[in-house]
């Protein structure tokens, strides 16, 4: 579970910049660190699943198990962080996410980032699921990142 979650977040970058309130937390998990690959859940993670598919409906058995390379995620970020918009992405984020999407992406990057995480998969059923899916499905060991507050 992260320690702050994507509204929070952008409540506190309002009065601060969001780079600051970044660093100052620590995204550092020995159970995530150097894992080639974790299942995510929550929020940010299925609305990213969305944009992968390039779908304005979420549909679960579409979106679950999505792969998404930390890069992908890194590139969104950015492209934010210096145009200031999310487009080609917009299209595909639910108009009640708009706002607060991008924040939890940003703390999505960071835990990749800091823990050299190469991917993540999707899991739209929630914790539980993506539990049975790094115990059933996934061929290796395969950590959670629960991302429900984001």
């Amino acid at each position: 579970s992260i320690p702050i979650g994507a509204l929070t977040f952008r409540e506190a970058a309002a009065t601060r910049d969001s780079q600051s309130i970044l660093d100052a937390l620590n995204f550092r998990f020995d159970a995530l660190a150097d894992q080639p690959r974790i299942v995510a859940v929550g929020g940010t993670a299925t609305t990213l699943a969305m944009v992968v598919h390039q779908t304005t409906v979420f549909d679960p058995v579409q979106l679950e198990s999505t792969p998404i390379a930390s890069s992908y995620v890194g590139d969104i970020v950015r492209t934010y962080l210096q145009e200031g918009h999310l487009s080609p992405c917009e299209p595909y984020i639910p108009r009640n996410r708009h706002d607060i999407w991008i924040y939890g992406m940003m703390i999505l990057d960071r835990v990749l980032q800091t823990n050299h995480i190469a991917a993540i998969t999707i899991s739209t059923r929630g914790i539980r699921h993506g539990i049975l899916i790094h115990h059933k499905i996934l061929p290796h060991p395969t950590p959670i990142l629960n991302l429900r507050t984001l």
